[in-house]
């Protein structure tokens, strides 16, 4: 399941509770509605190669009853509302007081966006595909704090505990592998143990990402790192939207969703640049949970 809260946007909600008479009081008005769902009639045929063509086509068939579009004062696209099991799409986070006014791609990419949020919030990420996820996820990681904690210098050796600790935090985080299980798994991936360390790697709690921050420092992996310097680099690379998919599994393939969508103002274009053939091949996993 999704973590309740985000802990990188200051323990939001993560998934939402609402009665519908609560959502019903930040929805849009019906013209809104209506010219969100014309954008997305003339936006499809653009979207014909994706995997989400025939998943937005069954639901503007039916004018996007399993959504709600709203403006909520939340940092986030989209959220998935488990009472009333309805799609929560944030046109707030677009900053614009027109709807006419917003690119059909941040549109059409929130819909993406959201509809994946509902899945996997519903069904876990499948353990089976893990590898792929962490192996990417390493990447990312690697790419941005490498060079900065000298680990691509006097340090290179250090990458194999970097690797280890990242896939620990995303073994724990976004597949609910126990702990001490997760420490086999990790081992396996990156080539070194848990018995490699100077700390105690039993005293943080893996499922937290502060926690994992906490280690990173502690261990001299990327000695001195903060989470506010780590939330600080991720936003300035990646944007604020994309801090959640460092921590939660199901707001992960969201980001990796929505940023399959070119020239939006929501997910930065370098996702899929930190290794095309990890990120296709997490695509591929959306494509089957599309059909």
């Amino acid at each position: 399941m999704p973590k309740p809260k985000l802990l990188l946007m200051a323990d939001i909600d993560n998934v939402f509770d609402y009665p519908q008479a609560t959502v019903d009081a930040h929805k849009l008005g019906d013209e809104d509605v209506q010219n969100i769902i014309d954008t997305i009639r003339l936006f499809l045929p653009k979207a014909k190669d994706h995997f989400s063509q025939n998943l937005i086509s069954k639901q503007l068939s039916n004018d996007f009853k399993n959504f709600d579009f709203i403006r909520l004062k939340y940092p986030l696209p989209a959220a998935f509302n488990l009472r009333e099991k309805k799609i929560l799409i944030n046109v707030s986070v677009w900053q614009k007081k027109d709807i006419l006014n917003v690119s059909p791609n941040d549109i059409y990419a929130s819909l993406i966006y959201g509809y994946i949020c509902a899945y996997y919030t519903i069904k876990p990420l499948p353990k089976e595909d893990s590898a792929i996820i962490l192996d990417y996820m390493t990447n990312v990681w690697i790419k941005l704090f490498a060079k900065k904690y000298g680990l691509i210098g006097s340090y290179v050796s250090e990458i194999p505990k970097f690797r280890f600790l990242i896939n620990l935090h995303t073994l724990v985080s976004y597949f609910d592998v126990p702990q001490k299980l997760a420490y086999k798994n990790a081992s396996n991936l990156a080539k070194t143990s848990a018995d490699s360390f100077d700390i105690d790697l039993d005293q943080y709690d893996f499922y937290n990402t502060k926690d994992l921050i906490r280690s990173l420092s502690d261990s001299g992996v990327l000695f001195g790192i903060s989470l506010h310097e780590f939330a600080s680099m991720i936003i300035k690379y990646l944007g604020a939207v994309s801090l959640p998919m460092f921590e939660d599994g199901m707001r992960f393939m969201a980001t990796m969703g929505g940023a399959s969508i070119a020239s939006t103002t929501l997910f930065s274009p370098t996702i899929p640049r930190y290794n095309v053939n990890l990120y296709e091949r997490i695509i591929k996993i959306l494509e089957t949970m599309a059909r």
